[in-house]
This record gives C-alpha cells, sequence and structure tokens, in this order.
C-alpha cells in the first residue's frame, strides 16, 4: 500500500485536482496524456506518494500550472510562500471586512480590490471587466497601475474582436503566462499591440464565476518574466471570488431597494386613489373640476418629480381631443393655457393606433418610440420631455380620452405605474360616465316631449320585438287605434305582399342587432297601398345586448307614385312597350357581370329596318308607328324569356342574348329574326313587307365593356347595309374603321396637358327669376394641333381610359376658379359649376384637393358647383355621403347631372346633401313634340320640389320649350336660346347682351 506523500505538501494536490475538473478531464484522460497509469493519477490525488518530480513536473505542465520544484523542498521555496499566503490571507480578510463588498457596492469595491492584488502580487497592472447580458463583450470596471498609484477603467473588449481570448475561458478557472510570448500563448496575436505598448512581460487572468457561470474576469500583468507560484494564484482566484460576492451583494441591494421602492410607490397610489374614490366632483360628473382634481392628486402624491400630468376627452365632433386639464407637477399649479395641448386625431394616427391597440403606452424614451413619432419631435421636444406614458380612457369600449404623466428625464417605467395608470384612467371613466348619466337623465326628458309631439311617426318595440310605446303621428299614419298596435310585433305590422322581401330583409338585420333603412310599402283599411320610409335601429346595452328597437317612419306615397310613373316613362318606350336604350343598357351590364362570374357568353344583336323612311314618307307616321308596333310584337315572340328586346329609338331595335352556347346559335337566330320580320304585315288594310339589316357583337370574344360591345354591333350593322341589306354581319377587326384615329388620338392627348392645348368654354345658366346669368358651366374644349377644336365627347373616354382624366380634371377646377375670381372684379355674384367624372369623385383626397384648389386661387367655396353623376353615387352610397358632407362644409354646391339617366332612388336622394338636380337634355330636346317627354321633365320638376332641391333643365333651345319649363316652374335654364359656351374673351359680351335683352323685356 502506498504511503502518505512527503515531499509535496496538499495543497499542489488541491490545485492540480481543481484545475483537472475546471478542464472538463477525466482520470483516465488526464493520465493518457501525461503517460502515466490511472492508479497513479488516483493515488496522488488520494494524497499518496506514487509520483517523481519528473511526473509531477510533466502532470503540472500538462495542467497549465507552474511552479518550481525540488527534491530537498517540500513546496516551492516554503518561507517565501509562507510569507506571501500570510500577506494573502490578511489581505483577504480586510476586503472581506470592507464595506463596499458587503452591500455591493461595484465600482468602490472592484477598485479597492483591484489595487490590493497588484500590492500584494507585486503586478504592474491588475484589471476588472464585467461580462454584458449577451455575453460578448467585456465592459472595464477598474484598471489600476501600481507604480503610478492610478486607476484607469480604459479599455473595454468585445467577443467579436478577441475571439481567442473570450475562447480561452471556456471550462477553466485561471490563464497562467510566465511570458506572453510563449508558443501555447494563444491569445497572443490579438494582444501584440497592447503588449508592445505596455511592455508586459508575464499575466494571470481568473475568471469571475457565478452560479456556474462566467460573468466576468480579473487580469494581473507584469512589466517583467516571471513565474507565478500556485498560492498567487489561488490568492487571484479568490479575489475573483470575492468580485463574484461583490456582484451578487450588489443585486441583492438593488433588489431590496427596488422592493422598498415599490412598496412606498404602491402606498402613494393606493392614498391617491383612495383620494380620487371618495371625491364628490368625480362621483357628480363634474367634468373640469373632476379633472383638475385627478391630474393633481397624481402630481403631489405619485409622479412629484413630473413634468406634467394631463388629461384629454374627445370633442363632440369625434375628431379631435381636448386637453381638460394640465397639471405642472414641478410647479405645483395647472397650466392655465392646457388648449395648447389639443391636437386631432389625424394629426396623431401613430398614438391614437397605439392606445387603441395597447391602451397603454410606456416609453423611457419618446425619441425612440413609435407610437410617439407624430409629435416627438415637435410638442414633446419644445417642453423637454423625455419620458412618457399614456393610457387609455375607455367608455363603452371606445376611445373617449387620455392621461399621460411626462418626465423631462429618462424615466423607467414599473409595472406599479402602470397599474396606477390603470387605476387613474378608470376614475376618467368614471367621471365622463357620472357626467353622461347626469347629463342623459335631462336630455331624455327633452327628448320625451319631442318625440310625441314629432311630425314624425315614431315607435318603440321591447326586447321580443313587441311594440310597447308609438306616439300620435304613427297611429295616424296607420289609421288605427292605439289598442290595435300596442303589443303587436314588428313583423305583424301590416306589410303588403310586394314588401316581404324587403320587411325580412329587416327583420333579419335586427336579429343581427343591426340597423335597417328602406323603403316598405303598407296595406291600409279602405285606402290605398301606403309607402314608408321605414328605419329601425337596436339599443343595445353593454351588459344585457339589445333592450330595445327605436322606429321612425315617414309618408312617401305620393313622391313614390311620381317615381314609379317616371320610371315607367324612363325606362320603357312608351310606343312599343319593349325596354327602352337607358334599360337596355343597365341589363346589358348585369348580364355581363353575371356572364362573367360564370364564365359564359353572350351576344347583342343591332337591328336597324331598311328603307323604313320610306313608309313614313308615303303612308304617313301613324302607319309606320303600327309597322313599328307590329314587328316589335313579333321580336318579342321569337325570343326566349330571358332575352331582352329594346327599341333604341325610330327604327333601330336591340336584342341580348345571354348564356349562348356557341356562335351558330347567335348565327341562326340572326336568320330567324331576319325571316320574321320579312313576312307581309297587315297594317291600316294594307300588307307591308320591310327587311332588315343585323350587326352582331359578342362578349366577351369582341369586348369586355357594355358601350364597346354595343358600338361594334351598331359597327357591324351598317357594314351589313353596305353590304345590301337584308343581312346579317358578325363584327371583325376590319370593321373596326376608327382604330387607327384612336390610336392617333391616344399619343396626342398624353401631351395636350402638357402642351396647354385645353381650353374652357363657359355657357350660362339663367335664374328663371331674375332671368340674368346665375353661374357659368366650365366645358372643356381641345384645342387639337391639326383637327381644330375637339369636343369632350370625342376625347374625354379616351382620357378615361388612359387614365389622365384625373390630371385634366384638376387642371379643368384651377382654371375655373381662377377665372371666375378674375370676373367677380365686374360681377361679383356669379358661381361656377365644374363636372366631375367618376374617377375625380372616387378619389379619397377629392375633398382635400378642392380645398387646396380654393385656398390657392381665394374663391369662397359658395361660388363653386360641383356637378356629379347618379352613377358615382349608387355603387359606394355611403362613401359618397361622406365625401359631398366633406364639400358641404367648404359651402360648396352639390347638383345631380343628367338626372333620370340612371337609376333614381328616393332613398338615396333623400340621404344625400344635395342642391340641385339637372334635367339631361334628351328629355327636353323633343318637348313639345313628345308627350312622354314632357311628362317626365314635369314629373322630375315636382318631385324635385318636394325634396326641396333646385331643377336646372339642359338643352332649352325654343322658346316653346322655355314656355313648357316657365309653367311647371322650373328654377333654372341652360341652353342654346340663350348662349352657346364662349370662351373667357367673349363672356363680357354674353353679360352685355343678357343684360340688353333683359332691358327690352322690361321695357
Amino acid at each position: 500500500m502506498a504511503q502518505p506523500r512527503k515531499n509535496f505538501s496538499n495543497y499542489i494536490v488541491d490545485i492540480c485536482t481543481s484545475q483537472r475538473i475546471a478542464m472538463r478531464l477525466s482520470q483516465g484522460q488526464l493520465a493518457h496524456m501525461c503517460g502515466l497509469e490511472l492508479k497513479q493519477v488516483q493515488d496522488f490525488e488520494q494524497g499518496l506518494d506514487n509520483l517523481s518530480l519528473a511526473q509531477l513536473e510533466i502532470l503540472l505542465n500538462t495542467l497549465n500550472i507552474q511552479c518550481l520544484l525540488n527534491e530537498y523542498s517540500q513546496g516551492p521555496d516554503e518561507d517565501l510562500r509562507r510569507q506571501r499566503e500570510s500577506l494573502q490571507k490578511k489581505a483577504l480578510r480586510q476586503l472581506a471586512k470592507s464595506d463596499a463588498i458587503i452591500n455591493g457596492y461595484i465600482e468602490q469595491a472592484v477598485q479597492l480590490i483591484c489595487k490590493t492584488t497588484s500590492q500584494v502580487l507585486h503586478a504592474e497592472f491588475t484589471g476588472a471587466w464585467l461580462l454584458n447580458e449577451d455575453k460578448n463583450y467585456l465592459n472595464c470596471i477598474d484598471e489600476y497601475v501600481l507604480s503610478q498609484d492610478l486607476h484607469e477603467p480604459e479599455y473595454e473588449y468585445s467577443a467579436e474582436e478577441f475571439p481567442a481570448w473570450f475562447a480561452e475561458f471556456e471550462g477553466r478557472r485561471s490563464l497562467v503566462h510566465d511570458t506572453v510570448t510563449e508558443s501555447n500563448y494563444a491569445t497572443q496575436q490579438e494582444f501584440d499591440e497592447e503588449r508592445k505598448q505596455w511592455n508586459i512581460k508575464s499575466s494571470i487572468e481568473s475568471t469571475v464565476i457565478e452560479n456556474g457561470e462566467i460573468i466576468g474576469v480579473i487580469t494581473s500583468e507584469d512589466i517583467v518574466e516571471r513565474s507565478w507560484t500556485v498560492d498567487e494564484i489561488s490568492f487571484h482566484n479568490q479575489v475573483a471570488d470575492l468580485i463574484m460576492l461583490t456582484v451578487r451583494n450588489s443585486n441583492y441591494r438593488k433588489m431590496q431597494e427596488s422592493f422598498d421602492q415599490k412598496n412606498q410607490l404602491m402606498q402613494r397610489h393606493h392614498n391617491a386613489v383612495f383620494t380620487l374614490m371618495h371625491d364628490e366632483s368625480i362621483a357628480e360628473g363634474v367634468i373640469q373640476e373632476g379633472c383638475d382634481q385627478i391630474t393633481k392628486v397624481v402630481g403631489e402624491q405619485v409622479a412629484p418629480e413630473a413634468y406634467s400630468v394631463c388629461i384629454w376627452l374627445l370633442a363632440s365632433d369625434d375628431h379631435s381631443m381636448k386637453c381638460v386639464s394640465a397639471y405642472l407637477a414641478t410647479q405645483k399649479t395647472h397650466d392655465k393655457n392646457s388648449a395648447r395641448y389639443d391636437y386631432t386625431l389625424q394629426s396623431y394616427p401613430n398614438y391614437i393606433k397605439a392606445l387603441e391597440k395597447n391602451r397603454l403606452i410606456c416609453s423611457a424614451n419618446v425619441y425612440e418610440s413609435e407610437a410617439y413619432s407624430d409629435f416627438a419631435d415637435t410638442l414633446l421636444m419644445a417642453d423637454g420631455i423625455v419620458s412618457s406614458a399614456s393610457v387609455g380612457v375607455y367608455v363603452y369600449g371606445k376611445l373617449v380620452g387620455g392621461v399621460c404623466i411626462d418626465y423631462c428625464e429618462l424615466h423607467q417605467w414599473s409595472s406599479e405605474e402602470e397599474g396606477l395608470l390603470s387605476d387613474i384612467s378608470n376614475q376618467v371613466s368614471l367621471l365622463v360616465l357620472n357626467h353622461e348619466r347626469k347629463k342623459s337623465s335631462h336630455q331624455l326628458h327633452m327628448l320625451s316631449r319631442a318625440v310625441e309631439n314629432s311630425s314624425s311617426a315614431v315607435f318603440i318595440a321591447q326586447q321580443d320585438r313587441r311594440i310597447n310605446y308609438c306616439n300620435n303621428q304613427f297611429l295616424k299614419l296607420l289609421n288605427k287605434d292605439a289598442s290595435q298596435i300596442l303589443g303587436l310585433k314588428v313583423n305583424e305590422l301590416p306589410f303588403s305582399d310586394s314588401s316581404v322581401d324587403d320587411a325580412v330583409a329587416m327583420l333579419n338585420a335586427i336579429a343581427k342587432n343591426e340597423a335597417w333603412r328602406g323603403e316598405l310599402e303598407f296595406k291600409r283599411e279602405h285606402d290605398h297601398a301606403l309607402w314608408i320610409l321605414f328605419s329601425i335601429t337596436p339599443v343595445v346595452n353593454n351588459e344585457r345586448g339589445v333592450i330595445e328597437y327605436v322606429g321612425v317612419c315617414e309618408d312617401i306615397s305620393n313622391i313614390k307614385l311620381a317615381h314609379q310613373e317616371m320610371e315607367q316613362l324612363a325606362f320603357y318606350d312608351p310606343l312599343t312597350g319593349l325596354v327602352n336604350r337607358r334599360l337596355f343598357k343597365e341589363r346589358l351590364k348585369q348580364h355581363i357581370s353575371f356572364a362573367k362570374r360564370h364564365g359564359t357568353q353572350a351576344a347583342i344583336l343591332y337591328l336597324d329596318l331598311d328603307r323604313f323612311k320610306v313608309v313614313n314618307d308615303t303612308l304617313g307616321h301613324d302607319v309606320g308607328d303600327q309597322l313599328l308596333v307590329a314587328i316589335a310584337d313579333r321580336l318579342k315572340t321569337s325570343m326566349r324569356e330571358q332575352d331582352t328586346v329594346a327599341r333604341l329609338g325610330g327604327d333601330e331595335f336591340t336584342v341580348l342574348v345571354p348564356d349562348i352556347k356557341n356562335i351558330s346559335d347567335v348565327e341562326a337566330l340572326a336568320r330567324k329574326i331576319i325571316a320574321v320580320i320579312q313576312k307581309p304585315i297587315a297594317v291600316a288594310g294594307k300588307k307591308l313587307s320591310t327587311t332588315t339589316s343585323i350587326g352582331v357583337s359578342l362578349y366577351p370574344d369582341h369586348e369586355k365593356d357594355s358601350i364597346e360591345l354595343m358600338k361594334m354591333a351598331d359597327m357591324a350593322m351598317y357594314h351589313a347595309k353596305s353590304e345590301g341589306r337584308n343581312n346579317y354581319q358578325i363584327y371583325n377587326e376590319r370593321i373596326n374603321m376608327f382604330s387607327a384615329d384612336y390610336l392617333d388620338m391616344e399619343n396626342d392627348l398624353r401631351q395636350a396637358l402638357v402642351n396647354k392645348e385645353f381650353v374652357l368654354y363657359y355657357q350660362p345658366i339663367i335664374d328663371a327669376k331674375t332671368h340674368r346669368i346665375h353661374k357659368l358651366e366650365a366645358l372643356i374644349r381641345w384645342q387639337h394641333p391639326t383637327k381644330g377644336l375637339l369636343s369632350p365627347v370625342v376625347f374625354i373616354p379616351v382620357a378615361e381610359e388612359l387614365g389622365l382624366i384625373e390630371g385634366i380634371g384638376a387642371w379643368v377646377l384651377e382654371q375655373a376658379c381662377t377665372d371666375l375670381v378674375q370676373m367677380h372684379k365686374t360681377h361679383p355674384e356669379v358661381q361656377m359649376a365644374v363636372n366631375l367624372t367618376a374617377g375625380e369623385f372616387s378619389n379619397p383626397e377629392l375633398v382635400k384637393k378642392v380645398k387646396s384648389v380654393l385656398d390657392k386661387t381665394g374663391l369662397p367655396g359658395r361660388f363653386l358647383t360641383l356637378e356629379i353623376t347618379e352613377s358615382m353615387l349608387i355603387s359606394q352610397l355611403e362613401k359618397a355621403i361622406n365625401t359631398l358632407k366633406g364639400l358641404k362644409k367648404m359651402g360648396i354646391v352639390i347638383a345631380i347631372d343628367d338626372f333620370g339617366t340612371g337609376y333614381s332612388s328616393l332613398s338615396y336622394l333623400k340621404r344625400l346633401p344635395l342642391d340641385f338636380l339637372k334635367v339631361d337634355r334628351s328629355f327636353v330636346k323633343d318637348i313639345p313634340e313628345d308627350n312622354n317627354d314632357m311628362e317626365i321633365t314635369a314629373a322630375v320638376i315636382s318631385m324635385a320640389q318636394k325634396l326641396h332641391l333646385q331643377v336646372v333643365a339642359e338643352g332649352v333651345e325654343t322658346e316653346e320649350q322655355l314656355r313648357f319649363l316657365e309653367g311647371n316652374s322650373c328654377n333654372y335654364y341652360q341652353g342654346y336660346l340663350f348662349s352657346k359656351p364662349k370662351p373667357y374673351a367673349e363672356l363680357e359680351t354674353v353679360f352685355t347682351e343678357m343684360l340688353t335683352k333683359l332691358d327690352q323685356e322690361v321695357l
């Protein structure tokens, strides 16, 4: 059995064993590396003397442990070692008693440790570094220079710059180098310049380890070559442990301080909230007094070091926030000019979005926060604000305000402060709720009186939809007693059969807690049908859901009747009863949409009777009309139920054939129509024979646009006539004689705006009462360099297709306003009308662009009329209403142009903020010859007056037309009878002529 060793102290064994474990070597691996037996290593670590000096030196070198050994000593220079150990232990005891280490004051403790280490080890430099959280950067806490007794915490290192140095620490406690130039010094190249600068010859580095993780390093370096003894290495490791202890004590101290601060903060929070909970002004809902109390309590009790505490509340317009109270905490006073903090929601989109998404925003540095980016560099920087926290104030889920605390220095927001902000927000919400309840109590009383005496019919239904209240107007409207109505369910109201679908839609809407508005027909005993503009709205409580329904009804029977008569006149040919051009175009659009969705085909057949003029000239128009009626009947009986036959005017007919299988079916139908029409027809005791020429266009083979399809069918029909009549032709590219001209126009049109080739002509609109010029309508013309003056009919469709219409429209608006401002110098009351295209009206920036033009030209909005068509309004009615309201806010007048040519709905006419209806010239041109047009025009004027709208009649060219319009109380006239469109330079002559004519009429 081996004996206890004699030559070496337990100290060396302990050092070797610790170093092996730190290097993550097993006993077997170490034995193999040193050329020893496994048992030799095991016995050595157990304290048995079984190694020679040579074997021990190999072991020490392998483990990077350097010390002097000889056969006659018990260790490296025993006496000197004992002196060093005594000094080292004394130094360690003194350091351990240091207040800086005990209390965890890192900077002071590390300075003391570095100085003591340098003095004990006689090392020229001793420095300490701590790793950052990502462990890729060493921050220098202190570096002590022994010869100068100087602390210089200057050098910092990153893993990216010194990868080898960082790598050497993995799994090791100490790095010992007797000379930094030795071959195994892996980091010598990384520190080459630093070694040369400071003449460093040897070094020792110990890692600072906490909970098994490296958190830093302490390094001692000398300017002479030296051998670091085992006790020096041990001492160096122990001072590294003292740094770890300091860091741990620092964390404990900070945790305790944080805990104490949180307790104090929570106590202040509790006191503040308790004060506010018992505040009378909040309970009574007194907004100003309550907000001032909240900001003062928060500023004095919770955030006395803050710059300000502010409360904003949503203004009545729902578009801006008003600063109700701003308390300057450091000055202990309220800001009397808090209105300077008011803002619109549109101005700070990122801030409002963050409040709505997160409710709470806390930023230690507002200049690095996306939420505060809207105003950090302006409003906050002006007051020197650096940190800010904001919380939204919500009532019934809607953002109605905000509370904000600002600091002029960096402030880290704690979770306790976030909780306080939420509590303060709740107090403001409670204040607003109490205010609204107090306000609504008074309003409810006033509303009850208003509803009872309202001219509108009103009813209220309970949650089960049973009517439990209705005013006298509702009973009068239905011609019933209260006993017959109260207790009825909404679905039991006397809807007529024609309104069943709409009534079901209404009931489905309120079942989904949605409002509904529309037209319904009611049955009324011993009376005609009753048309009602019916609206019903669920009243929703956040806690209980729908609690009741409020319905409002208005009698629109007379208007509806007029509308139905006008619709019949507007969409059907009075002679043949066939669909007219307007309705045909609408159905064509619908069938194209259907074909596009379902992948089907459709065809248009364009018919023109051959030599029909001969019949009119020889036999008279009455016979000609009878022939048209007979042909219309033959066409209707020859078509399928889903086909549409229309008379476009004169002797022109069209047939829309949806859902065709192949072109041969269309050709067969065309041949059938030719055969049917050429059969003799008995008219006025005579047998007449006629033929027809047919042009055919196909969807989607020829075109996908309805207007272009009709044009192509029309061109194909004329080609059929040129081929000898009584035949059909299918459209092809050879028929399109205008393609080359169209391409030329595209190229010229792209340069027209740049070359300033557009000009404006102005046509007067005459006031029926004063016979003076009321306004001018701006009409664009193109002064083409080779083709002369071109009408907008020629180039506007092309401009729209090319996407140029927006630029042209913007030019027209600005030029018209500029000319009117100039004209006001002599005619100050004249107004200007400008047409908007569909593209311009649908632009979401329209209101801003119009305002910009008014601001630029200086024209007041009341002098500008914008004309739009019905088709612009139908597709997105709610969006159109918002756009029109935005324009009306600037005083702009709104007119519906070409009224009657589209689908006119009384529902939207009543909802839109309109001023004028312009009767389309197609209704005026045949007055007084066409009774149908006279009836339509009179109906439009009558309906407009009932809707309190002004009427402008377009296309007035004869005295007979003028007398008819005067007899029907039309408000304004426009047409060649008064003046053709004139350029700006000739307008003064037009004014003079109109004034002269008026003077003559007076005389």
